[in-house]
């Protein structure tokens, strides 16, 4: 929620946020709407519209579930997930001006969906996991390039991406 917190502060108009773990349902419930600029609900983002069982994470500690697979903790959860054109659609936006994601190695898919949906957020923040994150980093680093982005920052796993729209504003 660091960075959310930090878009508010910049100027940021409302903030989108989806997540359906439910320490971060019970979290968000908690820390309210911030003037109705914080807009939370509990679906994730996919590459498909379905219902998926999320897989609760080995260290009991840790917030982040996966629907990738077991991760060798106890529990989990079912919920609803959308792709990002779903959730525009939904929500009545034409446009992202910031993607943030952190969905535990599923960012492949919901990034090649949202691609192929024609979905260009001017920025694209996002953390890379999974098996070889730093060549999933560097390969999806190529891509995005071919996409029209280029890398603006890193700071550790969190990589940042603008797309040239944003540049030539």
């Amino acid at each position: 929620i660091d960075v959310e917190r930090r878009l508010l502060a910049l100027g940021a108009r409302r903030l989108w946020l989806f997540d359906p773990t439910p320490r971060a349902v019970r979290f968000m419930s908690a820390i309210g709407d911030h003037d109705g600029r914080l807009r939370f609900s509990p679906v994730g983002a996919w590459k498909e519209d379905a219902v998926l069982d999320f897989h609760a994470p080995a260290d009991p500690r840790h917030v982040s579930h996966t629907v990738l697979g077991p991760q060798g903790g106890d529990g989990g959860f079912r919920a609803e997930v959308r792709t990002l054109a779903s959730l525009m659609r939904e929500h009545g936006h034409d446009r992202l001006d910031v993607l943030k994601m952190n969905v535990e190695g599923a960012e492949d898919a919901v990034l090649e969906r949202a691609l192929a949906d024609g979905i260009t957020p001017g920025a694209i923040i996002c953390t890379w996991e999974g098996r070889w994150p730093l060549a999933k980093a560097s390969r999806w680093t190529r891509r995005l390039r071919t996409e029209g982005y280029r890398l603006a920052g890193r700071v550790d796993w969190y990589f940042t991406y603008l797309h040239r729209s944003r540049d030539e504003r």
